[in-house]
């Protein structure tokens, strides 16, 4: 009873220090979470493997270096001045970008 309830707190406070790096072990409100897709494997009649791949990253839309950095990638892609033509570049290399 109480004895495996403390063992398995135990183990997810171990885990919850291993999957943050922050001192409140929240993520902020201007930060992404993206999970990524991964194939699970069941180990016997009840139990599965389930591993977890995510990235949680800061978009940095306001960044004068990034800005810059897009207006010279898409002279040198050739990229036209339509607006639409700059959105599909920006979403395309804004993870590329991001402030992890």
């Amino acid at each position: 009873g109480a004895k495996v309830m403390n063992k398995i707190k135990n183990q997810q406070d171990k885990l919850s220090k291993y999957w943050t790096n922050n001192d409140d072990d929240e993520i902020a409100l201007d930060e992404r979470v993206i999970f990524f897709p991964t194939a699970a494997n069941q180990i016997n009649g009840t139990h599965w493997n389930v591993p977890i791949h995510g990235w949680i990253f800061q978009p940095e839309d306001e960044s004068r270096k990034r800005k810059a950095f897009l207006t010279v990638l898409g002279r040198f892609l050739k990229i036209s001045d339509s607006p639409t033509q700059k959105a599909v570049l920006n979403r395309r290399m804004r993870t590329f970008l991001a402030d992890n």
